[in-house]
């Protein structure tokens, strides 16, 4: 299953005698819905780059023409073959 996720680390310092390491305190999960907040970030964006200065219409048009391609860029159709159910 496809799924964009963030995780979260914090550094762990164990007795004096062990090295400080990262350890995972948190997995979130980032619903698919996330994109239409997305692009109300854009908007945000765009007024911002608007009003200093920018070419704020770059932003929101990007966001529109590729949002789908990210999660899939890193798959190919050999990938995604490789790990349907054989059913």
């Amino acid at each position: 299953m496809l799924g964009i996720h963030r995780s979260d680390y914090m550094l762990h310092e164990g007795s004096e005698n062990s090295e400080p390491r990262f350890l995972q305190v948190e997995l979130n999960t980032i619903a698919s819905s996330m994109g239409a907040h997305a692009l109300n970030v854009g908007k945000l964006h765009r007024f911002l780059l608007s009003r200093f200065g920018g070419d704020g219409d770059r932003v929101a048009q990007a966001l529109q023409s590729h949002f789908g391609l990210a999660p899939s860029s890193g798959w190919s159709q050999r990938d995604v073959q490789r790990h349907l159910p054989e059913n």
